[in-house]
């Protein structure tokens, strides 16, 4: 056929796709494999166009959706998958990454931002139903693509017709060879709607936050080229480009609690439970798997060599009476724990200071055993004359006893620092306060003064434009202090 109507230049595959559609829409045209004839009698394409076009879109969904339930999982990744909800309050809240398949309802056209899968997965990520989600960070959406879908559909009509066909075989008087056709039909239309299915839901929708202080929002990514399942595919794809994390490390647990977690992290201690409370619900932080990923890497830090400099020790608990952490348990020097909700992650220098505290005070209990041990052996070789006992006696009660000082190592605090008035004050001033002096507070000290000393000079003298303000500022920020003065 192709060398009886192609003509120099035209592409071969036009007349591939004019056969194909001949042959399901002809009213006479037969084929089997690669012939193709016309008959008197009227072929079945008719009938099965009648029947195609007679099926609701809830028809084809459904045949769609099945389908889509029996492609294999991937637990390793993807623990739960939930299939063509109808709206948020179907995906319940959970404590791992659960991949939501889209129904053909919510398609989504990669050239625009705005689509019925955006909006599905915004409505899931942010509701529960007319409640608020509260863990937004295990959500990810899997979506048909708009153009595909069409395609998709179209195939579905077909398959469904031709197997309708073939339930009615008796009914319709159909001949042996027409029933061989509509096997072969039935097998060609499915293969065609596996194979289309896989090329249709390719598009991935999941919250994204760069911090804190900005709304989250819906990022898209395309993930095509299935070859046996779309959610295996997903799955894959996305652990290799860390949306989904499997595998987490006690480094990447350092520098969420550096950056992200910081204001959190000052007080030198986070436990385990609320650590995990903030991966799953803010997209700011890294989409672990399920809450043994971060229990594996919190585990990992134990022997790690560089905990000191990139890492953080473990305690059971902390005294804050004491200041002490209780249970502490060092990297490389101690053994093992369970790590639970409770666990406490340990900032290293703290953790370093107390346990080289509590080896000082081992060192100095043995002396001291061993001190007194010498001194009562000493004593038994000793031999005292008649009147040594009152004559000692004698002597210590004329002596006057002497006021001992004790001496209470880093009992005062005392710091300058100079701020660069050419850069952003109101930063620094903020590390300030985060950084050290919420330390010193926590630590309820006796007395607690911060003083703020502003020196502040102009050859020509300030203008009135900023004495008004500054003075009426001072005085509304009750400054003891608060006046400008003649050179």
């Amino acid at each position: 056929i192709f060398l009886g109507v192609a003509m120099p230049g035209d592409t071969i595959g036009n007349f591939g796709s004019a056969l194909q559609l001949l042959s399901e829409r002809a009213s006479y045209l037969y084929a089997d494999g690669d012939r193709f004839w016309f008959d008197l009698q009227v072929s079945l394409n008719r009938t099965v166009a009648e029947r195609a076009a007679g099926f609701s879109a809830a028809d084809v969904s459904h045949e769609v959706v099945e389908r889509l339930k029996k492609q294999s999982k991937y637990t390793a990744v993807f623990p739960d998958v939930i299939f063509a909800p109808r709206d948020s309050a179907d995906v319940p809240e959970a404590e791992r990454v659960r991949l939501v398949v889209a129904g053909p309802e919510h398609t989504h056209d990669g050239k625009g931002k705005a689509s019925p899968a955006r909006d599905f997965a915004e409505d899931v990520v942010t509701k529960r139903g007319s409640a608020p989600r509260v863990n937004a960070n295990t959500i990810v959406v899997l979506a048909p693509d708009e153009g595909r879908w069409l395609d998709l559909e179209q195939a579905v009509r077909q398959y469904l017709a031709w197997r309708g066909t073939d339930r009615d075989k008796v009914l319709l008087d159909l001949t042996q060879g027409q029933v061989a056709a509509v096997g072969k039909r039935i097998d060609t239309l499915n293969a065609t709607v596996e194979q289309r299915i896989r090329e249709t839901w390719i598009w991935t929708l999941y919250p994204e936050q760069t911090d804190g202080a900005q709304p989250l929002k819906i990022a898209a990514a395309k993930v095509d080229g299935a070859s046996d399942s779309v959610i295996r595919t997903v799955a894959v794809r996305l652990a290799k480009t860390d949306v989904v994390i499997e595998y987490f490390s006690m480094q990447s647990i350092s520098l969420e609690l550096q950056n992200h977690l910081r204001s959190r992290w000052n007080s030198g201690r986070l436990p385990m439970g609320e650590l995990w409370d903030f991966h799953v619900r803010f997209p700011y932080l890294a989409r672990l798997r399920d809450k043994t990923v971060l229990t594996d890497a919190i585990s990992g830090a134990m022997t790690d060599a560089a905990w000191e400099q990139i890492g953080f020790a473990l305690a059971d608990g902390y005294d804050a009476e004491s200041g002490d952490f209780v249970g502490l348990r060092v990297p490389l020097e101690d053994t093992m724990t369970v790590i639970t909700d409770s666990t406490l992650l340990v900032n290293s220098a703290l953790a370093r200071s107390q346990r080289d505290r509590e080896t000082a005070a081992r060192k100095a209990t043995v002396d001291n055993a061993r001190a007194l041990g010498e001194d009562a052996s000493g004593e038994g070789s000793k031999t005292a004359g008649p009147g040594s006992a009152a004559a000692s006696a004698g002597a210590q009660e004329d002596t006057p006893s002497k006021p001992t000082h004790v001496v209470v190592q880093n009992a005062r605090y005392s710091g300058v620092v100079d701020l660069k008035t050419d850069g952003d004050l109101g930063s620094q001033l903020l590390k300030v306060a985060e950084e050290l002096l919420v330390h010193l507070q926590n630590a309820s000290p006796d007395t607690f003064e911060v003083r703020l000393t502003i020196d502040a000079d102009k050859r020509d003298g300030f203008s009135t434009a900023t004495v008004r303000p500054v003075k009426e500022n001072g005085t509304t920020l009750a400054f003891t202090k608060n006046g400008f003065s003649a050179l």
